[in-house]
């Protein structure tokens, strides 16, 4: 399976005019409130809290744009990254609930957006599974 670049996806996955907001850097050392706390600060909407780990949180916001003939409306993008590049990572996840509806993963072969899938549905929470190293990237409006 080949990976496509930016370029070939743009039709499906069309975040022209995107702007980097705010990184936040989540650490093991980060407990409870502390963590709730640098979300909030950085304002990385719709993710309100995440189970402790090592992470790096991209938020990017993005305006309205028309790309062949399809519209897309102005929103926001979130990157959770794994920051341990040795170890993966299982981690539950808290949306906001009048956001969560509008999240969307953007697929990382083809590009395209769809509802995120919970990786354990039989465990309490939004559950997220992250390879060493890697990232997810999720998109609302």
């Amino acid at each position: 399976m080949r990976m496509r670049t930016c370029s070939e996806v743009q039709g499906v996955c069309n975040m022209t005019q995107c702007a980097s907001r705010c990184q936040a850097y989540i650490r093991m050392a980060d407990k409870g409130a502390a963590i709730s706390d640098k979300l909030r600060a950085a304002k990385a909407h719709p993710l309100l809290n995440i189970s402790a780990g090592d992470y790096n949180v991209g938020v990017f916001s993005y305006a309205a744009s028309e790309t062949g003939g399809q519209q897309s409306a102005a929103g926001g993008a979130l990157m959770l990254q794994n920051h341990d590049a040795s170890n993966w990572r299982f981690t539950t996840v808290v949306w906001e609930r009048a956001l969560a509806a509008s999240v969307r993963e953007i697929d990382q072969v083809h590009g395209t957006a769809a509802a995120p899938v919970d990786a354990c549905p039989h465990v309490d929470g939004f559950q997220v599974q992250l390879d060493a190293g890697s990232a997810r990237l999720y998109t609302y409006e």
